[in-house]
């Protein structure tokens, strides 16, 4: 009882000052992990109860989907294709009450009386809605969030003003900065075996690649070379890394339904998304 009113005040506290900050930070870059504000600091999450893989890949599969909301039937199809439909409803209901218990446990919701209310994770018309950007906050938003901004003061201003002088092209180097310093690691690195997971996955590294390779010519710009050397390194040991990864475990590719071409798993996972998009049906075998 004391927990829960603690953290009701310290949410008080912050609308009195007009301050809202997210309840939980999800990192999906890298290592998935959880952290929640406690005190005057933000706290890893070590609870077991976030490390079911079920519970995570659920809560990362909604971060990641246009306006953090899917079907239950989409979500039944892209994380857990391999189940019949009764073992595959069965688990995201228990995924879908596992998240919702998680989070009236660690106070986000602490006025909550049962799971099912809960406004962080709601259910309408058989479509799971998840917390906006001012409840969760994710890495990948704000490390894609940088690099469009970055893009956007270089498009704007492509030549610095000059030495000691400060101005957009300057904030795009700066924000390419943060976004490299975000870069935690692979999208839900360690996971293999799904489409989406993977097509998100090789977005990323694409994206944190070309700001490597524009902070390596601007830090040599400005004679900073030891900064250049480091982010070409980098740049240099991902592709290595990604060579030796591809060579031990190739990607698994199978024929496209009723086609003879072959497709990677980025490559069938966006088909499905854009012929899903404009109303097409997939052909049959």
């Amino acid at each position: 009882m004391l927990r829960l009113l603690s953290n009701r005040d310290t949410r008080e506290k912050h609308k009195g000052k007009k301050v809202h900050s997210p309840l939980l930070k999800v990192y999906l870059l890298g290592q998935f992990r959880l952290e929640r504000f406690t005190g005057h600091e933000w706290q890893r999450v070590t609870n077991p109860l976030w490390q079911h893989r079920s519970v995570r890949m659920l809560l990362a599969y909604l971060l990641s989907s246009p306006g953090r909301r899917r079907g239950r039937e989409q979500v039944i199809e892209e994380l857990w294709p391999d189940l019949d439909v009764e073992n595959a409803t069965n688990r995201l209901n228990t995924s879908v009450h596992q998240i919702r218990k998680n989070l009236n446990y660690f106070s986000l919701e602490p006025e909550l009386a049962r799971p099912a209310a809960s406004r962080l994770l709601r259910l309408e018309a058989d479509v799971l809605i998840l917390g906006d950007a001012s409840d969760i906050w994710v890495d990948v938003d704000t490390f894609s969030e940088l690099i469009a901004r970055a893009q956007l003061g270089r498009d704007s201003h492509p030549q610095p003003l000059g030495r000691d002088q400060s101005g957009p092209y300057e904030l795009a180097e700066e924000l390419l900065e943060k976004a490299v310093a975000l870069y935690g690691g692979d999208f839900l690195q360690g996971e293999r075996h799904f489409e989406w997971v993977l097509a998100r996955r090789e977005v990323h590294q694409r994206n944190w690649i070309s700001l490597l390779l524009e902070l390596a010519d601007r830090r040599m710009a400005h004679e900073n070379f030891s900064g250049a050397i480091d982010a070409r390194r980098a740049t240099c040991s991902w592709t290595f890394t990604r060579r030796i990864s591809t060579h031990r475990a190739p990607a698994r590719r199978v024929p496209a339904r009723g086609t003879s071409t072959f497709l990677t798993a980025q490559g069938r996972y966006w088909h499905r998304q854009d012929t899903a998009g404009r109303g097409i049906e997939p052909r049959s075998q």
